[in-house]
């Protein structure tokens, strides 16, 4: 996995180095809602969650996001609690 759009961010400007944006990362589905299931058996939310969590460490690597998930482990959410 390799996002390079974000190792070539433009820099920051100085008055604002100090500023951490948030970004919430939502990986759909999950819990007993598998979204799509391939052929071979690979269900969707395990590939949502597998990006969602690479994302997240490569935003978090950079120092520049906080980044929050609306979930980390298989789990469904309800709609309004994401």
């Amino acid at each position: 996995w390799n996002l390079p759009s974000i190792r070539r961010a433009p820099a920051v400007p100085k008055e604002s180095a100090q500023r951490r944006y948030v970004i919430v990362v939502d990986a759909g589905h999950g819990g007993v809602d598998p979204g799509a299931v391939s052929d071979s058996g690979v269900h969707e939310k395990n590939i949502t969650l597998a990006i969602a969590r690479e994302l997240r460490r490569q935003l978090e690597e950079t120092g520049r996001y906080k980044v929050v998930m609306t979930r980390d482990r298989d789990v469904q959410m309800r709609l309004r609690d994401r």
